[in-house]
Formats: structure tokens, sequence, C-alpha cells
């Protein structure tokens, strides 16, 4: 199971009392999406991604990459010569640019959110420090290279 990304509160954090109703999808990434979803509960997950896009670029657009991979995801089908471990790898990537291209969307509204209050005049050193580690923090995703749409993404075997 991969690990959360550091700017997320954990699962049991008290933060989520309040941040959960500002921050719906970073809830689910936390409390459901932790762990691979069966390919039926893909369409769960795509209404509930389409339910918070937004029209704004470019959030939407960041929103439209997770359900492309998701869709893709459970689209996902053991093929006839494949092993049951390479077809658990094939799945487990495909899972990762799921949770890639969500853990992008929550990096840059994070960060936005960060912004926002620092120019509001409401930030402090913990603020400043906060959006200079998300900025170029470790876990910092590049979601054009690490998320792609299924005709980009390379076919085992080929």
């Amino acid at each position: 199971m991969r690990p959360l990304p550091d700017f997320l509160p954990g699962l049991n954090s008290r933060k989520w009392h309040g941040r959960r109703l500002h921050d719906p999808i970073g809830f689910q990434r936390v409390h459901t999406l932790a762990r691979p979803l069966d390919t039926g509960e893909m369409q769960w997950l795509v209404r509930y991604l389409g339910r918070h896009r937004t029209g704004n670029e470019p959030w939407r657009s960041q929103i439209d990459a997770a359900i492309t991979a998701a869709k893709f995801y459970g689209r996902l089908k053991q093929q006839l010569r494949e092993t049951d471990a390479d077809f658990a790898e094939r799945r487990d990537e495909s899972w990762d640019r799921v949770l890639d291209a969500l853990d992008f969307h929550l990096r840059a509204r994070q960060i936005q959110h960060l912004e926002d209050v620092a120019q509001g005049g409401a930030s402090g050193p913990e603020v400043d420090r906060k959006l200079k580690e998300m900025r170029t923090g470790e876990d910092a995703c590049d979601c054009p290279d690490s998320v792609s749409s299924p005709d980009q993404q390379p076919r085992r075997g080929a």
C-alpha cells in the first residue's frame, strides 16, 4: 500500500473534523482511496470525482486526468497469457496513476490555499514555511509526466 503524501493529515487526525467539508477529495483520498478499489467500485469513484469538477482551470483538467486514470484502471482485464503476478503489477501501476493524478490536484489546491492565506495577511512563519515546503517538497508531483491518458500509456510487450 502506498503511503499518503506528507501534505495530507493522517487517517485519524483531528484536522479532518474541520477540513473534510472544504476538502472532500482529500478526505476520500485518506479514508477510502488508501487501498486500491475493486474495478466495480471505480464507477463510484468516477461519479464522485465528476461531482467535484469545477469550471475553473486548472482544477477541472486535473480532475479530468484523475477520472481518465480511474476509468482506465476500471477497464483493466487480465490478458490471456499474462501471469497473475504480471497482472497484479500492471494493476498496481495503473492504481498509482490514479493516486498520482489525485495527489497532484490536492497539492495544487493546498498550495493555492496557502497562497491565499499569505496574500490575505493572515500568514505567519508557519504558513510561509509550509508553502515553501509544498512548492519544493520531496513528494512534489509533476503530473503531466506521471499521469497520461490511456492511449499514451505503454502497453506490456509493446
